[in-house]
């Protein structure tokens, strides 16, 4: 996807910005895309840039100089220094005939200006007058490469590193405390990015100060928090409504059963289903859910755009995640299984596999098999035999729906089956073996789509928010999942739907609590400890 197609929003009010057709109300939508997404905001910049190069190369008169010192960029217009010595020598007499103004020049000034004003007000929030963002109340900080300067106490957009622990008014009204040897990157007066060591934000004020990393923005929200990068994994101590903004939370595909057509929309992207023999009940969020009447029912989705293993939209890199509703009726005789996910290559070894199978003595488990490289197809089996937590054959048939979720984390290796956000059966394999999927095959829900399999892969009962990843999810936040669901929302927190999930999701982190943060896709993990943020001695004043 082309940057264009990622930030076409931006683009298009950027479009009216240049011709100084833009209204209020976009000015307040482009606040909105721009806050808090760096990406977003050097898209804008770069856009608005390149019109007014072009705009201005009408007049040769004008130079743009674009400076980017540091996330805020800086714009400055100038004579040419070709044209100050053409309006010197032009200041000597001399006989002119064409005296009239150069509307071309005035125009591209106007232009100018405009983006000048409308940078200032979107994105710095303060005066003109004064570049400093934030000042010293406490401690020392050193400037780090080119970036920054510190003029009596005074700090502008830059890089900073603490030496003993340092104190910083920010000029929103938030403080900074930071500890020793903290590395900061101030963009302006209210995003900081940490880069590392150890950071707490006193809130004063709405909106609070954000903190940004590479894979999550964090959102006091109006209370302390504070971020410990110095641990193996970030440790967050969250305020009373701390937000968190993972970068990485989308599912490659969710299917959510709602909606008025004839296909399976896909929420996320674009594998679309066909159903076959299958009608819809009442689904667990939202209206309806998959529902199979007997042996033949089931959704295709295709390949993903898959032509060879490893390719297209179901093939994974650094794990995956499946996860679903599921209502079973009852199970598959003896021998055979209840598919409720299966992306099956041409082989039927090289497949990724989440279904209930009935074994010795009627006996039944869940199983979660993947192909691994090196190690060939494998599968976690969890037993509904009631011991260690795990449920039941019974519990599984209440006729009530329960969330299950099979995780795969190829860096540490770790294989998970969770039942209603809890992790019920795992296996580790070494760190690092990966994960062969994807390819020429279908995918398929509630079934194999192989004719001749049909009878001993149909999942009796009904099937609804239906979720692919390519990441493993982490604990934490698949019993965030399963929570959101239990209250009639989609995994997400939001209203069941068949629309487009947005570009960025808000996460409502527990009060008062130190949550463990994946450093990949910036979601929580765990929940450590009860705690509140307390700045170090030196901190408070």
């Amino acid at each position: 996807m082309s940057r264009s197609e990622q930030f076409a929003e931006i683009a298009q009010i950027a479009d009216d910005v240049c011709d100084d057709c833009v209204s209020q109300e976009q000015l307040s939508q482009l606040n909105n895309l721009l806050q808090g997404d760096f990406a977003a905001q050097e898209f804008y910049y770069d856009y608005i840039r390149t019109h007014v190069e072009l705009k201005s190369s009408a007049d040769r008169c004008m130079e743009f100089v674009y400076r980017r010192i540091t996330q805020a960029e800086e714009f400055i217009v100038r004579p040419r220094a070709e044209k100050l010595l053409a309006q010197y020598d032009q200041s000597l007499p001399q006989d002119r005939s064409d005296k009239h103004p150069n509307y071309k020049l005035f125009g591209a000034l106007a232009v100018l200006v405009l983006v000048v004003m409308a940078l200032i007000w979107l994105l710095v929030g303060r005066s003109a007058s004064s570049a400093a963002v934030a000042e010293i109340v406490q401690g020392k900080l050193a400037i780090v490469g080119a970036q920054g300067d510190i003029d009596d106490n005074y700090l502008i957009a830059g890089f900073y590193q603490t030496e003993q622990g340092a104190t910083l008014k920010l000029f929103d009204g938030d403080t900074l405390h930071l500890g020793p040897n903290t590395l900061i990157k101030i963009f302006n007066n209210r995003e900081i990015r940490a880069k590392h060591g150890h950071f707490m934000v006193e809130s004063s004020t709405l909106p609070s100060t954000l903190l940004h990393r590479p894979n999550y923005l964090i959102q006091p929200n109006g209370g302390d928090i504070a971020l410990d990068l110095t641990a193996s994994t970030p440790l967050l101590t969250t305020g009373d409504k701390t937000l968190l903004n993972p970068a990485r939370w989308k599912p490659t595909h969710f299917w959510t059963f709602e909606g008025q057509s004839d296909r399976i929309i896909d929420a996320v992207g674009s594998a679309y289903g066909i159903p076959s023999s299958s009608t819809t009940v009442k689904g667990a969020v939202g209206q309806a859910a998959f529902f199979s009447p007997n042996n033949h029912a089931v959704i295709e989705f295709g390949s993903g755009g898959g032509t060879v293993a490893g390719t297209g939209s179901f093939a994974v890199t650094d794990g995956l995640t499946v996860e679903a509703l599921v209502r079973p009726d009852h199970f598959a005789k003896l021998g055979a299984q209840n598919d409720i996910f299966r992306n099956e290559y041409a082989d039927r070894d090289a497949r990724v596999l989440l279904g209930f199978r009935t074994g010795d003595n009627a006996n039944v488990s869940l199983v979660f098999g993947l192909f691994m490289l090196e190690q060939g197809y494998q599968e976690l089996i969890m037993p509904l035999d009631g011991q260690n937590g795990r449920p039941t054959m019974a519990d599984i048939t209440d006729g009530n729906f329960h969330h299950i979720a099979a995780t795969y984390d190829v860096k540490t290796g770790l294989k998970v089956i969770y039942i209603n956000g809890v992790p019920r059966a795992s296996l580790q394999y070494p760190a690092g073996s990966k994960v062969i999927s994807g390819g020429a095959g279908t995918t398929t829900i509630g079934n194999s789509a192989t004719p001749s399999l049909m009878d001993t892969h149909a999942f009796y009962g009904a099937i609804d928010e239906v979720a692919f990843y390519d990441f493993a999810v982490p604990e934490f936040t698949v019993g965030l999942h399963r929570e959101n669901a239990s209250q009639g929302l989609n995994y997400f927190g939001l209203s069941p739907s068949s629309t487009k999930l947005p570009r960025r999701v808000k996460l409502q982190l527990p009060s008062n609590s130190v949550v463990e943060l994946d450093k990949n896709t910036g979601l929580p993990r765990k929940i450590i400890g009860r705690d509140s943020p307390q700045p170090s001695a030196k901190g408070r004043h």
